[in-house]
């Protein structure tokens, strides 16, 4: 699913042209894009835990 981000014409120009510095780049393209989806997962994730902590503190709130 990551690889689909991808612009079609640079999977095929990456990955059908002999080995050069176009195909390095892409694949360090490809990488720098699976790295910036999963910061930015990671980043929801730990925005929603810290909600979560919240609603739990206000529940604790309510509670007394």
């Amino acid at each position: 699913p990551l690889i689909s981000l991808a612009p079609y014409s640079v999977l095929k120009e990456g990955f059908t042209t002999p080995f050069d510095k176009k195909n390095i780049y892409y694949g360090l393209l490809i990488v720098q894009i699976c790295t910036f989806v999963t910061t930015i997962v990671e980043l929801i994730l730990q925005f929603l835990n810290i909600n979560a902590e919240i609603s739990h503190i206000h529940a604790n709130i309510y509670d007394l």
